[in-house]
Order: C-alpha cells, then sequence, then structure tokens
C-alpha cells in the first residue's frame, strides 16, 4: 500500500517547516541553473556551494560566509562532469583568495576542509544514465557513494547533459532521466541543482522565460526551480553609461528566477566578475561592491 497523507492533521497541526537551500528550493526537490556558455555557471555554483556549506542561505548576491549553526549542519556535494581538476582547482584558489581577504572568512577553512566534497569525474568516460533512461553501473555506484554521505543538503551535478546519454530532446527520456535526481532528493532529503545549457535563441534575448532551457521542455516543466545566469547586453550598458568600446559590460552577470513552486520569486542581482572570475555582488551604476545585510539565522 502507498503512503496517504493524513488530511485533518495537515489542517490542525503546525504548518511544517520548510528548509530551503536556495531561495524557493527546498531539501528533497530538484532545481535548474541554465546559462550560455561563458556566462559563469559554474563559478557561481561554486561560491554558492561555499555559501551553503556554512550554514548561510545562498541569496543569490554571493557576499557572505557566517558562521555555521549548530542546527544548519549540512554538506554540499559537486559533481563535475566538464570542467577537469587543474580548471576546478584554479577556480577553488581564487575563490578562496577572495573569501580569505574578507572580514566574512574566519570560518572558510573549516568549511572548505569539513562540508564540501567535490567528485571530478570528467574526462573519466562514465556514463551515469544510459540512452533508454536507467542508471549504468558506474551511476549506481555514484548514487550509492552520493547516498553513504552524512547530512547532505546539496547536490551539484555540472552538468545536467553530461548526465545522460541520448538525446536531450527526447522528452520521454529526460522524464526518466529527472527522475532518477528526484528520487535521489527524496531519499537523502536534499536539493539537487542541475547546471544546464541554455538555447541559442536564449542568448540574444535577455527576456527569454524558463523556455530558454535548451533541448525538452520536459526539463523546464518537472523541475521545482528555474533560475538563469546571463551576461550584461548592450543596450543594458548603454543606460548605466558603461564603455562597450572597452568591453566594461563583459564584467556583469546577472541572476534571476523564471520558475518557483515553493515561494515568492525574488528579484535578480548583478553580480560583477573580478580579474579571475570570481562573482561579487555590485551595484552596475558605480560598479561598488554592495553593502549586504545578514538574514536571521543565515537562512531564508
Amino acid at each position: 500500500m502507498f503512503k496517504k497523507i493524513d488530511v485533518w492533521s495537515a489542517i490542525a497541526n503546525p504548518k511544517p517547516d520548510i528548509k530551503n537551500v536556495l531561495p524557493g528550493l527546498p531539501r528533497g526537490l530538484v532545481g535548474v541553473l541554465v546559462g550560455a556558455g561563458g556566462a559563469s555557471k559554474s563559478f557561481y555554483a561554486q561560491q554558492m556551494m561555499f555559501q551553503v556549506a556554512a550554514g548561510s542561505n545562498c541569496d543569490f548576491n554571493l557576499g557572505e560566509i557566517s558562521k555555521r549553526h549548530s542546527d544548519q549542519v549540512g554538506r554540499v556535494i559537486y559533481v563535475s562532469l566538464e570542467d577537469p581538476e587543474d580548471i576546478i582547482r584554479s577556480r577553488l584558489h581564487d575563490i578562496g583568495a577572495h573569501y580569505t581577504s574578507t572580514n566574512n572568512s574566519q570560518y572558510f577553512e573549516d568549511v572548505a576542509r569539513d562540508f564540501i566534497d567535490i567528485i571530478s569525474l570528467a574526462g573519466e568516460g562514465v556514463s551515469i544514465i544510459d540512452p533508454v533512461g536507467q542508471l549504468t553501473e558506474e551511476g549506481e555506484r555514484l548514487f550509492d557513494q552520493i547516498r553513504s554521505s552524512k547530512h547532505t543538503e546539496l547536490i551539484v551535478f555540472d552538468t545536467f547533459r553530461r548526465t545522460f546519454d541520448g538525446d536531450e530532446n527526447d522528452g520521454g527520456l529526460i522524464t526518466k532521466v529527472l527522475k532518477h535526481f528526484e528520487k535521489l532528493a527524496k531519499e537523502i532529503d536534499a536539493a539537487i541543482l542541475l547546471i544546464h545549457h541554455e538555447n541559442k535563441a536564449g542568448i540574444a534575448n535577455r527576456d527569454a522565460g524558463a523556455e530558454v532551457s535548451r533541448g525538452s521542455s520536459v526539463i523546464v516543466f518537472n523541475s521545482r526551480w528555474v533560475a538563469r545566469i546571463r551576461g550584461m547586453h548592450k543596450e543594458e550598458a548603454e543606460k548605466l553609461s558603461l564603455n562597450t568600446d572597452i568591453g566594461e559590460h563583459k564584467q556583469w552577470a546577472f541572476l534571476e528566477q523564471l520558475k518557483v513552486n515553493h515561494g515568492p520569486r525574488l528579484t535578480g542581482d548583478w553580480l560583477k566578475r573580478n580579474e579571475n572570475g570570481v562573482l561579487e555582488a555590485a551595484s552596475p551604476a558605480t560598479g561598488k561592491p554592495l553593502k549586504l545585510v545578514k538574514t536571521k539565522g543565515g537562512r531564508l
């Protein structure tokens, strides 16, 4: 027999505490972050994992690595299927240099040592899900390794396209693929974030909606949370008096939510890339970092 929900108990008792890992993305569900090549998807995700692992809700602006609270124990597992290990190490070095140079860095080393696992599979020829939507032996081993980790709060797969063989435009296949991630998220009560590319039409359209995701529309329809990171368009730069001739607009990325099933949709944030590609919340009008306000308890 399948489990039934006690309807009156749900009505009569206090509302359950929904634990968001990202704004609007609770534990146990799957979300997608889409962006064009070079839009800083991976850089953003790798910075964000430090925020989450530190016990701070990632509020998109990446501005806080705060003290972990005792009731917020959570591990982040990052599965890299696209970037080789040396690239990841280079990014991590630059991210570490950025955060350890700020006043919020005293917990950074403990977080990096104890609460983040990065699994690098790029170039290993690993196939996680086969062309008919079934977990391969390698996929089973990977999922078992993830299940064995304690207190996992967030799992990132970078990129989604590399997690399965077959046609990304095949809606039936994508439905099967997503079911594996949905099951894993529920089993270990962790949020899963899939990093995914956007389509060619979306690259030229700053106002594109959730259909910006490349491949089958099932990717967006079946995901409970979709966000997008994109570059600054020239018309936006001109309104802000940025010099597009020397590429000032290329320093900026915009992060926005396109779909949120569980909670309000937040307004987007501008992020500025430093010389090493590390992102920081800043005002395009002034170019200066924003003064950020901590949320109570570190979570939304």
